[in-house]
């Protein structure tokens, strides 16, 4: 409390790793009594402390302490068992509603958001939804391990499709889906023109069928996203990877794509390398993708995949293709030489 007391200017505060027991009253208090944060972390996972000693009630509590600042621009709340109490704190609290507000980044990593014990175990998602659908200044946004649920991620969803969202980098890793909200998370997503990151990283529930929609997002040629991670679904497989790599051709956004843990063979990885040259013509060779500079695999590559993505990396797009022009066409010349 003395602390605060004399920083009434305090901008940045962490909180890790800390046994809070009842205290949490006394730093809501504290954090009441003044209003210059821009950035605030309050991270309670750890293996050495008791799950018992931050629960729902408590970190709304402090949420809610949170309300009179309005300058924040982080907020990173992972580790915190924050469910419906939580998410309706956040939901009433100012900080996303408010027409001024300056809250860039929210971090609800690893939160238990789903809470089946309540009548209506989807409406913590559906308070998150709500906050945000007027919010125009968030950007970044980590919902990964949450377990929200189907009716849950409709609510997020019609969220991701209004106008006011602009979010640039969204993480919804780790959580259960179905085929059909995967499609749904597509169609909003393929004309999220705002979007640069997406991680989609173990997602539990979804077949070969809703992985494949995912690739749609790649074909809006308008489309900013730069980075894809879709780390350890083992549904990514030949055919997941074929479908990718046809959305590449059309792409002209994404310079890495993740596919750690996944079950690609030689046939997808031939794909790839069709998607970035094609040996076709010289105008399906011309046509091919010259953007995209990593793909990223628990193992190796193969070779010419290795090239091509080289290529790409020293190159610029003209460049890049010029060169693969070359080597197809006029073998002699080396195709990423200086």
């Amino acid at each position: 409390g003395e602390f605060f007391k004399t920083n009434k200017k305090l901008k940045s505060l962490s909180i890790s790793y800390c046994m809070l027991g009842d205290t949490h009253i006394d730093l809501a208090t504290a954090l009441a009594g003044f209003d210059s944060l821009t950035e605030f972390e309050l991270y309670h996972r750890h293996e050495n402390l008791p799950w018992e000693d931050m629960n729902d009630e408590k970190a709304a509590v402090i949420i809610q302490a949170l309300s009179g600042h309005s300058r924040l621009r982080k907020l990173s709340l992972s580790g915190n068992q924050i469910g419906t109490g939580g998410c309706a704190a956040l939901a009433t609290s100012g900080l996303m509603q408010n027409p001024n507000s300056r809250l860039m980044e929210l971090d609800l990593n690893d939160n238990p958001i789903n809470d089946p014990e309540h009548l209506d175990a989807d409406l913590g998602a559906k308070f998150l939804a709500s906050m945000m659908l007027g919010n125009t200044s968030l950007t970044r946004l980590n919902l990964s391990c949450t377990d929200i649920r189907t009716n849950g991620w409709i609510a997020i969803i019609a969220m991701l499709r209004s106008r006011n969202c602009r979010l640039e980098h969204l993480s919804l890793s780790t959580n259960q889906f179905d085929d059909a909200t995967f499609k749904s998370l597509s169609d909003v997503l393929s004309n999220k023109l705002t979007l640069k990151t997406l991680e989609l990283r173990k997602c539990n529930g979804v077949s070969e069928a809703g992985l494949r929609a995912i690739s749609s997002i790649l074909q809006n040629r308008a489309m900013k996203l730069v980075k894809l991670d879709l780390t350890g679904n083992a549904q990514v497989n030949d055919n997941v990877a074929a479908a990718f790599a046809k959305s590449l051709t059309k792409n002209t956004s994404l310079k890495s794509l993740i596919l750690d843990d996944n079950n690609i063979t030689s046939e997808g990885w031939a794909a790839f390398s069709q998607a970035l040259c094609n040996k076709a013509s010289y105008k399906e060779t011309y046509n091919s993708n010259h953007t995209v500079q990593e793909i990223r695999f628990h193992d190796e590559l193969p070779e010419d995949l290795e090239m091509l993505l080289e290529c790409n990396r020293k190159n610029s797009v003209s460049q890049a293709a010029k060169k693969k022009i070359v080597q197809n066409f006029l073998r002699s010349v080396k195709m990423c030489g200086n």
